[in-house]
């Protein structure tokens, strides 16, 4: 079975694949969308090329099921804030129109099913990644995008991972956060 993490972001999208999962063994495929305004004509047009990206990522790993981070808003960049709502409206779109399974999660919970606790700092993310699954990267979003395909295949397979903290977010998800065309 093929899963899908997704972190978004308007310079640099993580997107990661994790293939072939079967306990702890897996191949983690993972890749940056970076785009920055002066690379796009308008707001639309990167917002299409992030949407277009991460359409051709999925459909070349033939991913089965996503998971994506859900919105952070915050009062104090509003517009950083607005231009995340419409990159991720539009995503959540195009996986609606392409029939995939696909819930989202918030980035406490990302944080504490690799850390053990929601509010653990981004360096911590990836020593965790690396301490636990030998994986091995160095940019944030794309950390938490292969922590987003892992948490994806315990939903998906109703896995019960190693640590109880683990176990304990993978059951709150299952149980309160909303999912898209995906049976549970």
């Amino acid at each position: 079975m093929v899963y899908c993490g997704i972190d978004l972001s308007l310079t640099a999208t993580g997107v990661a694949i994790l293939k072939d999962a079967d306990g702890s063994d897996f191949k983690v495929i993972s890749k940056l969308i970076q785009t920055k305004p002066s690379d796009h004509s308008n707001k639309w047009v990167r917002i299409k090329f992030i949407v277009d990206q991460i359409k051709d990522f999925i459909n070349t790993h033939d991913a089965k099921y996503v998971i994506l981070e859900d919105y952070i808003i915050s009062q104090i960049n509003i517009t950083t804030t607005t231009k995340l709502v419409e990159v991720g409206a539009c995503v959540r779109m195009m996986l609606n129109d392409m029939n995939m399974p696909f819930m989202t999660v918030v980035g406490s919970q990302l944080k504490k099913y690799i850390t053990g606790t929601g509010s653990s700092k981004k360096s911590s993310i990836l020593k965790d990644l690396y301490k636990l699954y030998n994986v091995d990267v160095d940019d944030d979003n794309e950390g938490d995008a292969i922590v987003l395909a892992m948490m994806c295949r315990d939903v998906a397979e109703k896995l019960t991972p190693d640590k109880k903290y683990q176990e304990a977010v993978i059951k709150k998800i299952i149980k309160t956060r909303e999912h898209y065309n995906w049976t549970m």
